[in-house]
């Protein structure tokens, strides 16, 4: 304990000197040199740097040294304050010789004195994430540490700690600390003297931040192709893949630009092996906040099959483990590669409801899903997400600030699944699944300052339940009015409506009185929906985007029909209700299915809000079997 407190002092003493030093060549050099710089003066820079050039020398390398012992203070405000102050060549001479003073007095700390390099646990997380699974570290650990050094993953301080703690030697060790850092010096440099350069022709900084942008992501295509050739090929078509952290780095960074996710794992705790996790979902980034919810556990996904029609993401979902499904249909490929993935001991993830929520609640879970558990005979594991929908629902094309909980509910172990019935499974399952995020939002509080609440809903909420007209509503800011009654409703700072003649409580509690309607109209009633659409056939060995055509879809109470010509060809089917489980949707844009091994999506020529109806038709259908019968 005294030493890892020792040790502590000592990275204090050096922060503060590195502090001073900096203090110092900012003050007494830096700030007169921009400024001199700005007048397009060169002889009072020549007289500066002349008047303090060994002292800004002294200060250049002493601050690269220190701040690598030190680590957490960045080196990139070193190196570019060098590319400004003195010429190319001479700068990276003192930087690459405060590497050189840094990096040997790092090997003597952990080598002599045996310092604790856990310290830095940040860094050394990143850098454990690396090597992981890596089973020649001690033959691989020199170029990992070059990689490291070349690149802004990690500070050169944390590489030279990690290089220090392997069994490498002393002569290569230093070698690949003064060679790797090059490529990021050289970066700094010219990142400084573009800043020179703009600032003195007086250049938008905006042109800078764009070329910023570009070689940042350009160098980090680069790093990544070269991580993933020396640590990870073996591991690609796993969730072990160099790629699976990367994607999910990329989701998080969107999602945290207006989310604040919280997480609740303490049911999990101790859980070993694969198992199955069940989730409701709310939101298109639910399989971010699920990863997170069982990190550090890699799992396979379970994604829709029509996101790997695309060529590249297919390539890039393959890499990491996904595995495709077929929306509402059976699908042989799904199971044998679940149970491969199973038996190589990842988790599954998947989202038995197989649709974003509409109304913010959850749907049924039929009973394949317990089946499915019945012959992987692992645990399953029930998760809920809350707040996710209404921060990001599939009718609204904003994404809103929020909070997200994520938690596990409820954990069914193997031996349970083997003894419990296919129906006391699914009933356990849609029990702790069951969400209403308005209730939620009110129950906890949660409060929302958007003011275009409602803009987007009338393509879901399209009967008014007063008046009856369809397709007549009208929505503006918070609120949803009848354009042919004029009865309306408004979301107040929870999501809730206030009070209203027919003192509907929300938008779900809206979309189930409609739904109320519609089972009335379908029990009273024959139907016969018919709407001429344009069509894309998706056959999966075509990497165009499908394959176009026009026609005319009708859905009645026996099943959904198409005829049309697609590619110049005459196209006709029908798919029974039966086989037709649920009709997957985009709100206000298309509606979708399977026939055969052939995905077809219907764009409606006008009224795309119809979308809606016809795919709660379709759900009414199969939740009553005698109208089909």
């Amino acid at each position: 304990m005294k030493k890892r407190i020792g040790q502590k002092i000592f990275i204090g003493i050096t922060i503060l000197i590195c502090l001073i030093l900096i203090t110092f060549f900012v003050k007494d050099i830096l700030i007169d040199l921009f400024k001199f710089q700005s007048q397009n003066n060169d002889a009072a820079i020549s007289d500066l740097l002349n008047d303090h050039g060994i002292f800004g020398m002294f200060a250049i390398v002493f601050i690269q040294a220190l701040q690598m012992v030190a680590v957490v203070i960045p080196s990139e405000f070193i190196q570019v304050s060098a590319s400004v102050s003195f010429p190319w060549y001479i700068a990276i001479l003192l930087l690459d010789f405060g590497v050189f003073i840094g990096a040997s007095l790092i090997y003597m700390l952990v080598k002599t004195f045996k310092f604790d390099t856990n310290m830095f646990s940040k860094s050394n997380k990143k850098i454990r994430q690396l090597t992981l699974r890596d089973k020649k570290k001690n033959r691989t650990s020199q170029s990992l540490m070059f990689i490291l050094l070349c690149t802004p993953i990690v500070p050169f301080g944390a590489a030279c700690y990690y290089g220090a703690s392997t069994k490498i030697s002393y002569r290569r060790y230093i070698l690949t600390a003064v060679l790797g850092v090059i490529p990021s010096i050289l970066f700094s440099l010219c990142f400084g003297n573009l800043i020179n350069y703009f600032v003195a022709n007086e250049i938008s900084i905006w042109y800078l931040v764009l070329i910023i942008a570009v070689l940042v992501i350009i160098i980090g295509c680069v790093v990544g192709f070269l991580l993933n050739r020396l640590f990870f090929k073996k591991n690609s078509g796993t969730p072990d893949s160099f790629m699976y952290v990367v994607l999910l780095k990329a989701i998080e960074f969107y999602v945290k630009l207006r989310v604040k996710p919280t997480f609740n794992r303490r049911k999990i705790k101790g859980l070993k092996g694969p198992y199955v996790l069940l989730s409701n979902h709310g939101s298109s980034l639910d399989v971010y906040y699920l990863s997170k919810l069982m990190h550090p556990r890699r799992m396979s996904f379970i994604l829709n099959k029509y996101f790997f029609h695309f060529k590249y993401f297919r390539k890039i979902l393959y890499t990491i483990g996904a595995i495709p499904k077929k929306l509402f249909s059976p699908d042989i490929e799904t199971i044998y590669k679940t149970i491969k993935s199973i038996k190589e001991g990842y988790p599954i993830l998947m989202c038995p409801e197989g649709r974003l929520s509409l109304s913010g609640a959850s749907y049924y879970v039929s009973e394949e899903t317990a089946k499915l558990l019945k012959k992987l005979k692992v645990p399953a594991v029930i998760a809920l997400i809350n707040g996710a929908y209404i921060t990001n629902p599939k009718w609204r094309k904003k994404r809103i600030r929020g909070k997200v909980h994520t938690e596990v509910k409820y954990v069914i172990p193997k031996d349970e699944i083997e003894n419990l019935s296919v129906e006391e499974i699914t009933a356990l399952i849609n029990k702790h699944m069951y969400y209403n995020e308005f209730e939620y939002a009110r129950k906890h509080k949660l409060v929302y300052h958007y003011k275009k609440k409602m803009v987007g809903a009338e393509h879901v909420l399209y009967h008014c339940p007063k008046c009856h007209h369809e397709f007549n509503m009208i929505s503006k800011g918070n609120k949803l009015i009848c354009g042919s009654c004029g009865f309306e409703v408004e979301a107040n700072v929870n999501y809730s409506f206030n009070e209203n003649e027919l003192g509907i409580l929300d938008f779900n509690d809206y979309y189930q009185r409609i739904s109320q309607i519609e089972e009335k109209n379908l029990l009273e009633n024959d139907l016969d929906l018919s709407c001429e659409v344009d069509v894309r056939k998706f056959d999966f060995k075509n990497d165009k985007y499908g394959i176009k055509g026009k026609g005319i879809c009708r859905l009645t109470k026996q099943g959904l029909t198409f005829e049309g010509i697609i590619n110049k060809e005459e196209v006709e089917f029908e798919v029974p209700i039966k086989q037709l489980h649920a009709l997957a949707f985009s709100v206000n844009e298309e509606f979708e299915c399977y026939y055969e091994e052939d995905l077809y999506y219907f764009y409606p020529t006008s009224n795309r809000s119809q979308c809606t109806k016809w795919a709660l038709i379709v759900d009414l259908l199969n939740k009553v079997g005698d109208y089909h019968e």
